[in-house]
């Protein structure tokens, strides 16, 4: 069970973090989306969505997610300032960004959810928001892959 807070309300009754996928996540990952449940508070929209989950994974700033993001070009300041108006807001809520980075830690043969696979599930579930800087899913899964095979940088808990 979580002991994180956002506003007084436990983060697994806001429905973010729940179930089975919960014990699955890294430390980084659980920040992650305490962080996109605090954004979606700001936001007042009534779920967490993808959009929220990418601004946690900016505002986190760390991560294997972001090392990613950064070796496509696309890093967490170019992500933030792109325009955003005109994009559609995404149907999609939380359950089916969870139940994608469960899948793809599966597909990567992981035992643990981590903001990689949170990345690659925005990727599927939310393509816009990543697409416009060239990081469609089967180059952000290279890029994991690569980044995973890599020492481990100063200083980086990792995954």
């Amino acid at each position: 069970m979580i002991s994180t807070v956002a506003r007084g309300v436990p983060v697994f009754r806001r429905g973010v973090l729940r179930g089975p996928v919960e014990r699955f996540l890294t430390t980084n990952a659980e920040r992650v989306l305490v962080l996109a449940d605090q954004e979606a508070v700001a936001a007042h929209a009534p779920q967490v969505a993808p959009e929220h989950v990418m601004a946690a994974l900016l505002k986190n700033g760390n991560g294997v997610a972001v090392l990613c993001l950064r070796r496509l070009g696309a890093g967490p300041r170019e992500l933030a300032d792109a325009p955003q108006a005109d994009d559609p807001p995404t149907t999609h809520g939380i359950t089916a960004v969870l139940e994608q980075a469960r899948h793809q830690a599966h597909l990567l043969g992981h035992r643990y959810i981590g903001t990689e696979h949170l990345l690659l599930a925005l990727a599927e579930e939310a393509p816009d928001l990543l697409a416009r800087h060239g990081a469609d899913p089967a180059t952000l899964r290279r890029q994991v892959v690569s980044v995973l095979r890599e020492p481990v940088p100063a200083g980086w808990v990792w995954p």
